[in-house]
C-alpha cells in the first residue's frame, strides 16, 4: 500500500510519485501516467464534504465488522 502524487510544474510531460512497500518511484511513462491521473479524476468526482467524511467511516467500519455490505 502506499499512496501516489501527481507532481505538477516540476516538469513537462507530468511526472506521478508513488510511495509502496518497497520504493519510491517517479513514473514518467506517460501511458501510465494518464492512468493516474484518470484515477485521481475519478476520486475527485465521488469526493464527500467534509461533514459527510463521518458517516461514510462509520458505514464502512460497520460493514467490515459485521462482514455484510449495509
Amino acid at each position: 500500500m502506499g499512496r501516489a502524487q501527481l507532481v505538477p510544474g516540476l516538469r513537462r510531460p507530468h511526472v506521478v510519485y508513488v510511495e509502496n512497500l518497497t520504493g519510491a518511484p517517479y513514473i514518467d511513462d506517460q501511458a501510465k501516467v494518464g492512468a493516474y491521473m484518470l484515477a485521481m479524476d475519478h476520486l475527485i468526482a465521488v469526493d464527500a464534504a467534509p461533514h459527510q467524511a463521518v458517516g461514510i467511516l462509520e458505514q464502512i467500519i460497520a460493514e467490515m465488522e459485521t462482514g455484510t455490505d449495509l
